[in-house]
């Protein structure tokens, strides 16, 4: 069924004796023999001891993988780890001295400029400029006629029945008020 694509993928992997088979030993210290001092068979190791994870993370290139409520997590390098390899990566470009002493100075100084390359934070930005009521323009003073600075009433829309009900004469405007659907004759 459905463990075959598991089954097949475990057969691609290679299976190493235990150094110490015949007599019993704890799994940590069996994992630990089979690393060794160099890890030479490049092993990947997954173990939720963290003694073990401690003790594997002095072994040059040991990676170490273990399980936390949010999923499989492969931790960084140590700083330990970091330095041998700098000092294995100087060695193998063949740099002397003098060369080694210029290319950390080089990284010093890039040390030193990146904590001003940190995110910038974002800015607050205005409204949408879609969803904002436009401004309406004032009208000036001198348009108006009769020097009147009193704002105009603004007109209402009365509900009802025929002109004289609505507040308007017969000869104001009610029949205006009836065509526009007024009692509805």
């Amino acid at each position: 069924g459905g463990d075959r694509g598991a089954y097949l993928a475990a057969r691609r992997l290679q299976c190493l004796r235990c150094p110490c088979s015949g007599k019993p030993v704890g799994a940590a210290r069996c994992v630990r023999e089979m690393v060794g001092d160099s890890n030479a068979e490049g092993l990947f190791v997954g173990t939720q001891d963290r003694e073990l994870r401690r003790e594997l993370g002095k072994v040059r290139a040991t990676p170490t993988l273990f399980l936390s409520k949010h999923g499989l997590v492969l931790p960084q390098l140590t700083n330990e780890q970091l330095r041998r390899a700098d000092s294995e990566r100087m060695a193998a470009a063949g740099l002397n001295e003098d060369d080694r002493r210029k290319v950390a100075q080089a990284q010093a100084k890039d040390m030193e400029e990146a904590p001003d390359a940190r995110p910038r934070r974002r800015k607050a930005k205005g409204p949408n400029p879609l969803s904002v009521k436009k401004k309406l323009a004032k009208p000036a003073g001198d348009e108006r006629s009769g020097g009147a600075d009193k704002p105009k009433r603004a007109r209402k829309r009365r509900k009802g029945k025929g002109g004289a009900q609505a507040g308007g004469g017969a000869e104001a405007g009610g029949g205006a008020e009836a065509g526009a659907g007024g009692d509805g004759e």
